[in-house]
């Protein structure tokens, strides 16, 4: 069944559980996010994905903001590296939009790695559809306090200040782009409704920096 997402870490599964789902599930394509501390065993499941006949490996993380090259050039198994925001991207890759043409990936051509002209960053966050939360088990994501069941939902992106510290510029633009209270509102209703969750952890590179948005957002809320 298609499409399918696996949280292995999560699941406390492993490599076993790994090589089942592949058997399975068949799949011709397969998307890991990778970060830096994590990159060797998410390029361990790429070459076992590759090697049980998957035809196509993408990974999308910040690490490729610079190290995209050296990961393609060290990895053989990956075919594409998405830089940048990837909702857009790899909307143009798995619709077959041909590779020379899609803005933001590092990507294999034969024997060579091809660096495509950077992806600017997504404009309207409203347009983009709600996370595919029925493909997850979310009776696994949880508060630690209460036990009780608990999602994620980026309400904006961008962060005017450039903290040589901090990945929020680089990774999301210096420009603050906020999601409308409505569409955050819409968003939380149908995990009330559809998946019975009811706590909210709101991620955001500068939630309060806008103080006019957030009591909107908290007005919105209680109305």
């Amino acid at each position: 069944a298609f499409p399918a997402i696996r949280d292995y870490p999560a699941a406390g599964l492993g490599w076993d559980d790994f090589a089942r789902d592949l058997a399975e599930l068949q799949p011709s394509l397969l998307v890991v996010s990778v970060t830096t501390p994590t990159l060797t065993g998410d390029m361990e499941a790429v070459a076992r994905a590759k090697a049980a006949g998957v035809s196509l490996t993408v990974a999308k993380g910040a690490h490729f903001l610079t190290e995209a090259e050296n990961v393609l050039a060290k990895y053989p198994a990956l075919d594409i590296a998405i830089v940048g925001e990837y909702e857009e991207t790899f909307a143009d890759i798995i619709t077959g939009v041909p590779l020379p043409e899609i803005a933001g990936i590092v990507w294999r051509d034969g024997a060579a790695v091809r660096t495509n002209p950077a992806r600017g960053f997504i404009a309207d966050l409203n347009a983009l559809p709600f996370p595919a939360r029925d493909l997850l088990d979310n009776a696994r994501y949880c508060r630690p306090d209460t036990g009780e069941r608990q999602t994620t939902i980026q309400t904006n992106r961008g962060c005017p200040s450039n903290c040589i510290y901090c990945l929020a510029a680089p990774v999301s633009g210096r420009q603050l782009r906020l999601r409308t209270p409505e569409n955050i509102v819409a968003e939380m209703r149908e995990c009330v409704e559809q998946y019975d969750i009811r706590n909210f952890f709101f991620r955001a590179d500068t939630f309060t920096i806008n103080k006019p948005w957030v009591l909107e957002v908290c007005a919105a809320i209680a109305g």
